[in-house]
């Protein structure tokens, strides 16, 4: 693992993000996401979902089947990630269609469908570049989600104008968990429910050496585990899953806990950012 190749990479991708279209989210959103993007639209979601929007995440063929027919949808916002993603442009089409104020967030798409999404007024297209556009959306998710009223708003807006920081700040409190993670041939990574999308950015970044990715609810899977755990976990769900740990630990399994005391908002981006640590990449 080279701290000073991923460095400037999330670095990259904190200032990318910090340039993106920033949609203002109301109440009614309905957030679509390509199975890929995953990490991003859920950390989005979770962030939103904690200041109290009624907001929903579907996949594309779900959100087109059986949401946006029979539901208000407010506004959409379509994640993607792959270059030939068909089914999340035609989701993105049908909500323009509707009169629906539509985002489409993702890299540079094959011409044919970049052509189909810009025949649509009520599509904005919000361009990532092609150097980690997960990481980037991941960053733009919390930086999104930052527009609050009162203290914990103000709090929130302090720490988006400090976002470049964020490196500095996660190295230095988590590196050497990283490095100890950053060992492991293969490893399980356990996680909350606040913390889903960062683990599913660990297990894409070190995709070869993540052998398992486990909800902490799903203790009676962790018998099976005979492999090192990368524990991803918020300080507020912490308290919920001391039976489960207990459990981990008279199971001799060895344990790389990482425990994010932080807001939801920005849990996910601190913790994708160990996540390229250990990874050894950013993608």
């Amino acid at each position: 693992m080279q701290y000073s190749e991923i460095e400037p990479q999330v670095r990259s991708s904190i200032e990318a993000a910090k340039r993106l279209l920033r949609p203002k989210i109301v109440d009614g959103t309905l957030l679509i996401s390509s199975h890929s993007a995953i990490p991003a639209a859920k950390s989005l979601y979770i962030s939103m979902l904690s200041s109290g929007l009624d907001i929903t995440l579907a996949g594309p063929t779900e959100a087109s089947t059986l949401i946006m027919p029979y539901r208000d949808v407010n506004e959409v916002l379509v994640f993607s990630l792959g270059p030939k993603d068909s089914r999340a442009v035609r989701a993105a089409e049908e909500a323009a269609l509707m009169g629906i104020t539509t985002y489409f967030i993702a890299p540079q798409l094959d011409d044919v469908l970049e052509a189909m999404l810009s025949r649509h007024e009520e599509i904005s297209r919000i361009m990532l570049p092609p150097q980690a556009p997960l990481l980037t959306m991941i960053v733009a998710s919390s930086l999104w989600s930052s527009e609050m009223k009162g203290p914990r708003g103000d709090r929130l807006k302090a720490e988006a104008a400090d976002v470049g920081s964020s490196f500095s700040w996660v190295s230095e409190k988590y590196g050497q968990q990283a490095e100890e993670a950053s060992r492991f041939q293969r490893f399980a990574a356990v996680y909350g429910p606040i913390m889903e999308p960062s683990a599913r950015y660990l297990c894409s970044v070190a995709a070869e050496r993540c052998e398992a990715m486990l909800l902490l609810d799903e203790v009676t899977s962790f018998s099976r585990i005979t492999v090192p755990v990368v524990e991803v976990i918020s300080s507020v769900e912490e308290h919920d899953y001391k039976d489960v740990e207990l459990s981990m630990k008279l199971a001799n399994l060895k344990i790389v806990k990482l425990l994010f005391n932080v807001d939801p908002v920005t849990a996910n981006l601190y913790a994708s950012i160990v996540a390229a640590l250990i990874g050894g990449k950013v993608i």
